[in-house]
């Protein structure tokens, strides 16, 4: 079974100041597993809970530049169905941008195969690519966040884009995040980058989201043969 995104990031996120986010994620009943990613920037250094539908999300891991360009990754198995409230918290008040996706076919054991991360620091010419090893049923999620707003950014990998979310912006600065991009390969490895159009401090989070294995069975019939007790 492959995975497959299950929403369009149709309003599934928002952008602020503050110290936390707050925004409305409506789950397919079809959908196994959920992401949320969010960027918070200077004066921040920690992005500590994500909750769904008041379930605290799990956190997948997070990275941090010198100048407190905070991108962090959660997630969910079995989210509740419906349109549900998803609330990120950080330690301290920044601008910020978080978005979240649903998505099916997951495996519900081991959904990601752990945290793929790069990051830097006013890069000069701002790069990033992250290579996973992965299947043909799998699928990446990338989550890039930067510190200065107007800038474009745009992939620099060359494989199927099966999703791209929306790019969400704070402001002039300190935060822009774009979100969301599923990549499918059939090589045994894929690559998923961005480019950014100026030098800049950015945050590169990416997992491989590995698919459910198709239940193999059988159909097993025997015949029994009838045994006459004879009675005298």
């Amino acid at each position: 079974m492959a995975v497959a995104v299950v929403d369009d990031d149709s309003g599934h996120g928002t952008t602020g100041n503050g110290a936390s986010a707050t925004w409305t994620h409506l789950n397919d009943s079809s959908a196994d597993y959920l992401v949320a990613g969010g960027v918070w920037g200077s004066g921040t250094t920690s992005i500590d809970t994500c909750t769904y539908n008041a379930i605290s999300m799990t956190r997948i891991g997070s990275q941090v530049t010198q100048q407190s360009v905070v991108v962090t990754l959660f997630e969910k198995t079995d989210p509740s169905a419906g349109s549900n409230d998803v609330v990120m918290t950080a330690d301290a008040s920044s601008r910020f941008a978080v978005a979240s996706a649903g998505f099916t076919g997951v495996d519900g054991t081991t959904p990601q195969d752990g945290l793929n991360s790069s990051n830097a620091q006013n890069d000069a010419d701002p790069e990033s690519d992250l290579t996973f090893s992965t299947s043909d049923d799998d699928m990446m999620f990338t989550f890039f966040g930067h510190q200065h707003g107007g800038l474009t950014l745009s992939e620099n990998a060359s494989q199927q884009t099966e999703y791209q979310g929306s790019p969400r912006s704070s402001g002039a600065s300190p935060a822009h995040v774009q979100q969301g991009n599923g990549y499918r390969d059939t090589t045994g490895s894929a690559t998923v980058g961005w480019d950014l159009s100026a030098s800049n401090h950015w945050v590169h989070l990416a997992i491989n989201i590995n698919a459910a294995e198709a239940v193999a069975g059988s159909l097993i019939w025997a015949r029994h043969d009838m045994n006459t007790l004879l009675l005298r």
